[in-house]
């Protein structure tokens, strides 16, 4: 993920004072219990769930920045820490350990309670001017966790990609959640991957749809897909998703919306990826706009490739 190419003007200093302070917060040497925790350095590069909202300050207060991230320009470049807030049960910051950009201790550790409300800091590099923003600690990722599900952009995908790409997001710990298109340009290339049965049933739900959806087993997919009808539903799939947070929901369509539910409003979704059947010029953009809109993420697009 890309995060703030851009940024707002300098921090007022009232704020500043209040969430972005730069003096270091006295804490006791973390215990074997946080050790997780202190994993987390200062100048660490790391990467924010799309969807994830940014405060001008720890503390949710003020009147300058806020926004989710990726679905604005000044949320697109590589991002570091540079400080974190620790929060009561009320919001009240009641430890932070903050620095400006040029004065951020690169490889200190952050020493915070894994049991905390805690608050990221946040600052991009190569500019000169301002600091980011604070992010949940929830939507803030290592570098390479980000990265390692990552489908390839640029060049076409197979079946066998998409199941280790589940597999992969599985064992590293991230919820994972398939759908796969069967209208009837489509229920072929998701039959390809549903083969894959042993690695893509690793996946916290599978749902297979069309006019309507059900969930399944992969290796079920050869017997349902003719009984969720010949459409393409894709919202009220999506919408089936609610009441559960996901760190990669991968979608198996053509992208084209035939139906008239309405996708639900919703956050909580770490990444989307759109394995597309079609080539980029006649996927429905009209579709990626939607889910932008609805879920605040951006969704990855890719190319499948059969045979």
């Amino acid at each position: 993920m890309k995060f703030f190419k851009k940024f707002f003007l300098m921090l007022p200093v009232v704020l500043f004072a209040i969430a972005f302070q730069a003096t270091t917060a006295h804490a006791a040497e973390p215990d074997e219990a946080n050790e997780c925790i202190t994993e987390l350095e200062f100048g660490q590069l790391v990467s924010v769930r799309q969807g994830a909202t940014y405060y001008e300050s720890a503390d949710q207060n003020g009147s300058g920045k806020q926004g989710l991230c990726g679905c604005n320009i000044y949320t697109e470049g590589d991002i570091y820490i540079a400080g974190y807030a620790q929060l009561d049960q009320n919001g009240n910051i009641i430890k932070n350990e903050c620095y400006q950009r040029d004065n951020v201790p690169h490889g200190k550790k952050c020493d915070f309670d894994l049991s905390a409300n805690v608050w990221i800091a946040l600052y991009v590099e190569g500019f000169t001017t301002g600091d980011i923003g604070w992010v949940r600690l929830s939507d803030v990722l290592s570098n390479s966790d980000a990265r390692d599900l990552m489908l390839p952009t640029e060049d076409v995908v197979t079946p066998k990609d998409v199941a280790n790409a589940i597999e992969q997001a599985q064992d590293s710990g991230k919820s994972t959640a398939l759908l796969l298109d069967a209208s009837g340009s489509v229920y072929e290339y998701s039959a390809e991957i549903a083969a894959y049965a042993t690695q893509v049933n690793k996946a916290d739900k599978v749902l297979v749809f069309a006019d309507d959806y059900m969930e399944i087993e992969a290796e079920d997919y050869l017997e349902s897909w003719m009984l969720v009808g010949g459409g393409t539903e894709i919202y009220a799939t999506m919408n089936a998703l609610s009441g559960e947070d996901y760190d990669v929901v991968i979608i198996v369509t053509d992208t084209y919306q035939n139906g008239y539910i309405e996708l639900e409003e919703r956050n909580g979704i770490g990444e989307v990826i759109i394995v597309s059947v079609e080539d980029e010029y006649l996927i429905q953009q009209s579709t990626i706009e939607k889910i932008t809109e609805k879920w605040h993420i951006k969704p990855q697009i890719v190319r499948l490739s059969v045979g």
